[in-house]
């Protein structure tokens, strides 16, 4: 008894050690996991406003190239089309000066930027008035980027001949100031010496008019700039100043009690940080040899979580400006209140289980270790075959002592009945064999069906994505085409009729271009309600009217495309055909990719051998055992040999490029090998013929 006494002790003793030791893993686990959660939502949280700037950054690239592009056909309409802008009038020469500027009322100047510039207009070359013309028209398109950019606070043309068309309107300046636009470094950084690819830029921050006067200064700015070209000759820029305000008004949201987030540009420029009052230890900080690390990995480091000596750091890199979020804090400080509440945790568990283990230990004692003393030294007389009657027993334990002694007596009796019991054990454990082979069988069907439709949601998710890219530029179109009508509107009053007949032309092209841009949104429209795919549901479906539906459908839209296709299809249906339960829309997807590339198989014959070619698709149903065949043969064409066995791999296509993607073929093998459970081959004769062989189970 002391002995076992003694073993219980020492098993009490290690399972307090055993349980502080677990209660102090789990609390080392949660804080690891409280740690990485903190680092997601931090990551969370500035990709959030990554985001957000990544945003502001890609509408204002929008808005410059878009004034751009308007501005390159200004200047075609205004060389072809002797195009004239309303305001062309009030350009005038300002007395006494070697410049000229727009001559408005005060009320006007609101809703027109002004035009400025050095020289003497009379003296100036055709090429020079219409660059100016074009300037002027670009005022509406102007008033509408600076009113949709927030954070806007110029949008403007320069010109390498000296002269600047600024909106929102600002009184002229000196001449020197037009005399000095064409060596202003951000035209220069635009122009075809250092940047022979036209492309938009960002430049870096600067103090707005701090060399040409109060008048322009709007504290500092960043600038997206876009390079002006009439065929190959550099003209100038259009550019949009956003100001940094912008930007720390956005990061000064971020809402954690302890970092720091910075935007930097490529060159190591503080943008905005969300520490407004913090301004002498954030410079102290980047001068430090962790600021410059950091710094110097703008350029080569991805968007990335990682330690630059006692400073957690993670950066997001845009994708629409060379521009990095960077959230920089101290672990000790971010985590102090993780390590506090785990402390806590682990001390409270400790005097729970220290109370809770005493109690245990006298109840055990008294109703457990005592009478299990009992009950062994019972066991071992009755297993000695003698008599044996305990007393002092607790009411719970008497009756295992009389178990104890019904199992001895009946021990004999169970060995002899126990290889009847092993066998009929062994059968019962056979047939649940077979049904789990049988429920891993079904599984495998389940999965494979459950991949088929996350591939096709992927594909629609696919295709909605395009779609939606699609849209943006669409609708850009449509919004700019309807700006352009209306000006071409305004610039019918006082034409020549010659003049005016121009005038009506483009405008009638402008809404062939409108009427075009439409149909492609509606185009799109369809796309998005497409990708929606199929929900896999099976049901009971006539295959005879799916097939002839699927292929007076791939029949119809082929003509739609190639305008006259003078296909005859023959059908040889098994009247006698059981609804089968499949998934019809998938399935119809199978019948319309194999009836749409018969008919291009055959068009491109027909194309090549028009005397004497007639081309003909067949269809033929029957039902072959527990299954029915279906057979789709057309006399197009036909599939080389060599290519045969490749025609159902991904993105396999014998198309031309920009009319196959590979997929059709790889999704119908797919839909009905793994959805349905059947079978697709095929046979084909070069210029001869291909047949589809389509086997589809008939499910109860």
């Amino acid at each position: 008894m002391k002995q076992f006494r003694s073993s219980y002790n020492r098993i009490i003793y290690l399972t307090c050690i055993a349980l502080i030791l677990i209660a102090s893993a789990i609390e080392g686990g949660q804080y690891l996991r409280e740690r990485r959660n903190t680092i997601n939502n931090l990551e969370t949280q500035v990709d959030e406003y990554a985001s957000n700037i990544n945003v502001r950054a890609r509408s204002t690239q929008g808005y410059v190239e878009g004034l751009r592009e308007t501005a390159e056909q200004y200047l075609y309409y205004i060389k072809h089309f002797n195009m004239s802008s309303p305001l062309w009038k009030y350009l005038s020469q300002l007395p006494g000066e070697d410049m000229y500027s727009l001559k408005l009322k005060p009320d006007e100047k609101a809703r027109v930027g002004n035009l400025a510039g050095y020289g003497q207009l009379e003296q100036m070359d055709q090429e020079t008035l219409d660059e100016l013309q074009m300037a002027l028209l670009l005022n509406s398109a102007f008033q509408v980027a600076f009113e949709h950019t927030h954070g806007s606070v110029w949008v403007y043309y320069d010109s390498l001949k000296g002269f600047q068309s600024l909106f929102p309107w600002v009184p002229p300046s000196k001449p020197e100031y037009y005399k000095a636009i064409s060596k202003d470094r951000l035209l220069l950084q635009a122009g075809p010496t250092q940047n022979p690819q036209h492309l938009n830029l960002w430049s870096p921050p600067y103090l707005d008019g701090s060399t040409h006067g109060s008048r322009f200064s709007r504290g500092y700015v960043v600038s997206n700039i876009s390079p002006v070209y009439q065929d190959s000759q550099y003209l100038g820029t259009i550019s949009i100043d956003i100001a940094l305000s912008e930007f720390e008004r956005i990061i000064s949201n971020f809402h954690i009690p302890t970092g720091d987030l910075i935007l930097f540009d490529e060159g190591g420029n503080v943008l905005g940080h969300n520490a407004l009052d913090r301004d002498e230890p954030l410079n102290h900080f980047l001068e430090s040899s962790a600021g410059l690390e950091i710094i110097n990995k703008l350029k080569s480091t991805p968007s990335q979580t990682f330690q630059v000596e006692d400073n957690l750091v993670y950066m997001h890199k845009l994708t629409s400006a060379p521009w990095t979020l960077v959230y920089i804090a101290k672990p000790r400080f971010l985590f102090e209140g993780d390590v506090i509440h785990g402390l806590e945790d682990i001390l409270i568990i400790a005097l729970c289980l220290i109370f809770v283990v005493g109690i245990g230990y006298f109840v055990v004692t008294r109703d457990f270790i005592s009478p299990a003393q009992k009950l062994l030294n019972h066991i071992e007389t009755e297993n000695k075959g003698e008599p044996s009657a305990p007393t002092d027993l607790p009411k719970q334990w008497a009756e295992w002592f009389t178990i104890v002694s019904n199992i001895f007596r009946e021990n004999r009796t169970l060995m002899e009945d126990l290889e009847s019991r092993v066998k009929l054990r062994t059968q019962q454990l056979q047939k649940k064999n077979k049904k789990l082979e049988k429920a891993l069988d079904d599984l495998k069907i389940a999965q494979d069906q459950i991949i088929l439709q996350e591939k096709l949601a992927s594909l629609g998710a696919l295709t909605a994505g395009i779609a939606h890219e699609i849209k943006n530029p669409l609708h850009f179109i449509i919004n700019f085409t309807d700006v352009s009508i209306e000006s071409l509107e305004d610039l019918k009053k006082g034409l020549t009729p010659e003049q005016a007949a121009h005038i009506k032309e483009v405008a009638d092209n402008m809404a062939r271009v409108l009427e075009h841009a439409n149909r492609a949104d509606s185009i799109v429209k369809s796309m998005l309600s497409h990708a929606r795919g199929s929900d896999g549901t099976f049901e009971y479906s006539d295959l005879n009217k799916m097939i002839t539906e699927a292929a007076d459908l791939a029949y119809a839209g082929f003509c739609g495309k190639e305008n006259t296709f003078p296909l005859h299809i023959q059908t040889d249906l098994d009247a006698s055909l059981p609804e089968v339960k499949v998934s019809s829309q998938d399935l119809s997807r199978v019948f319309l990719n194999i009836t749409n590339n018969a008919c291009h198989a055959m068009y491109e014959k027909l194309q090549n051998q028009k005397d004497g070619y007639d081309p003909i698709l067949l269809i033929r149903t029957k039902k072959d055992k527990n299954s029915i065949l279906i057979t789709i043969e057309d006399n197009g064409t036909g599939i080389p040999k060599s290519v045969q066995k490749k025609i159902f791999h991904p993105f396999f296509t014998t198309k031309e490029t920009g009319k196959g993607t590979g997929l059709g073929l790889s999704l119908s093998y797919e839909i009905l090998t793994k959805q349905h459970q059947g079978d697709l081959w095929l046979e084909s004769e070069p210029n001869e013929f291909s047949r589809f062989y389509i086997k589809v189970p008939v499910k109860t």
